[in-house]
């Protein structure tokens, strides 16, 4: 016992600075770990952003303003066809939209999860011709603050789903 008491005794100052040089390197690195990293409600956050930015683009009718939030190697899924690639998606929906007065997106739903961002949506496209209103639900997968994938599936119109719950009730 007195072999312990005679170190600390001799080796405290140096145990002391050996803890202070310690206790502030952690410190140093911790402090500084926020600056770093991003918290998942923040990237979550700038997804929702981008997502949402993304598809209020649409109102402009303007392909070079549609496509500022996808990334190069874009991948694209919807009825109309799949398409890769941002240059792809650029042409052809320059050519979708020739005709097009307006498109009106009212956003109904909306879940990030972490790169994902589901959206549940109600369009509204006024061509020369015509009024067209459908119901989408939107998939978005974000990478490095660009939609790397954007797949859309329709939903079940009310017609349908009524025809669908007749042909299954059995009386």
């Amino acid at each position: 016992m007195n072999l312990s008491i005679k170190f600390l005794q001799k080796n405290t100052f140096s145990l002391i600075i050996g803890a202070l040089l310690t206790f502030t390197h952690v410190a140093q690195a911790n402090a500084h770990q926020p600056n770093k990293v991003k918290s998942l409600a923040a990237i979550e956050q700038s997804n929702e952003k981008i997502a949402r930015d993304f598809i209020t683009s649409f109102a402009t009718v303007n392909v070079d303003k549609i496509i500022v939030n996808l990334a190069k190697d874009l991948k694209h899924k919807s009825l109309m066809g799949n398409i890769e690639g941002k240059d792809n998606f650029a042409k052809s929906w320059a050519m979708m939209l020739s005709g097009v007065k307006s498109i009106d997106s009212d956003i109904l739903r909306l879940s990030v999860m972490g790169n994902v961002v589901l959206m549940e949506r109600k369009d509204v496209v006024v061509t020369t011709d015509r009024t067209v209103k459908f119901q989408l639900i939107s998939q978005f997968v974000i990478e490095n603050g660009k939609i790397a994938e954007f797949n859309e599936f329709s939903l079940p119109t009310a017609k349908n789903m009524k025809m669908k719950k007749k042909m299954t009730t059995s009386d």
